[in-house]
């Protein structure tokens, strides 16, 4: 009889045991999973970082980087604005409008030629030649 009880306590170690593996096997998964989360993490970081200096080192080698943008920017305003004008003084009819068109016309004329001064990029050069022409097309109205 004490051999068949010292079989079920048996059978009961066993179960306890089993239990506490597969208790510490999920938890020994679930720091598995958080390590290598935080590892991806860190890589992604150290890539961005160097993606970043690639950019920022691409942009600071092109000497007039900071003109070139702001007048582009400029340049695009003044194109969207100018044609705000002439659309209210074609259909309305009012001159404060059209003197408005050609400062706005000139205006994008001088970001056009700061463009012309400051780029050297050929692929940059064929859109900025676009630009003139659209602009030249603009004027001739």
């Amino acid at each position: 009889m004490s051999f068949i009880i010292f079989l079920f306590q048996g059978a009961g170690c066993l179960k306890e045991i089993r239990n506490t593996l597969k208790t510490n096997s999920i938890r020994l998964r679930l720091i598995i999973a958080t390590v290598s989360l935080a590892v991806l993490a860190g890589l992604i970081g150290l890539y961005a970082i160097r993606s970043n200096k690639q950019i920022a080192d691409t942009f600071s080698a092109q000497a007039h980087f900071q003109d070139i943008t702001t007048a582009a920017t400029e340049a695009s305003s003044y194109a969207k604005r100018a044609e705000g004008h002439l659309m209210l003084y074609l259909s309305l009819g009012n001159s404060a409008d059209r003197q408005k068109f050609f400062q706005r016309q000139a205006s994008l004329l001088e970001q056009i030629n700061i463009l012309d001064k400051n780029i050297g990029d050929t692929e940059a050069r064929e859109h900025l030649n676009a630009i003139k022409s659209q602009s030249g097309s603009l004027l001739a109205i």
